[in-house]
């Protein structure tokens, strides 16, 4: 008898999409996270169970927690988007960079004053740098000026 390890097998979890049988299965946890008042108001009622079944697919494919998914996902004009806070948290545990680190410009206060995220490559110590984002960039896009934008208090 060999002393070898046995190879195994991980059976990784289907698509909802991939048969009757997941798709099914999917709705009713989709049912269930869209009865719970943990999860955002796109996410609640019978109304947002297709929010909820993407929010499942989406979960399985990146290997993170529904609840992260559903907490950090936004959909914005039909097109789900992240909070810089998950985008920030996947990059800084991926293990592939260094921490984000975040560089400052311009003048405080100031339309040139901005900011640039910015990480180093853990192999190769390749410098990967972010767009600049700055005050007059919000304004020019008209983030700066939108009802409720925190721009003008929290830059």
């Amino acid at each position: 008898m060999s002393n070898l390890p046995v190879a195994t097998q991980q059976s990784q979890p289907l698509s909802a999409f991939s048969s009757e049988n997941a798709f099914v299965s999917v709705q009713r946890m989709a049912k269930a996270l869209a009865s719970s008042t943990l999860v955002p108001d796109s996410y609640r009622g019978e109304a947002n169970l297709g929010n909820c079944i993407i929010a499942l697919e989406l979960s399985q494919r990146i290997g993170a927690s529904v609840m992260a998914v559903m907490q950090s996902m936004v959909p914005i004009h039909g097109k789900p988007t992240w909070s810089a806070a998950f985008l920030i948290a996947t990059v800084n545990s991926c293990g592939r960079f260094s921490p984000m680190r975040f560089r400052w410009v311009g003048k405080e206060g100031a339309d040139d004053w901005g900011c640039r995220a910015y990480a180093v490559e853990r192999e190769g110590n390749l410098e990967l740098v972010g767009a600049l984002v700055t005050i007059a960039m919000a304004k020019a896009e008209g983030w700066y000026s939108k009802n409720g934008s925190k721009w003008k208090t929290m830059p």
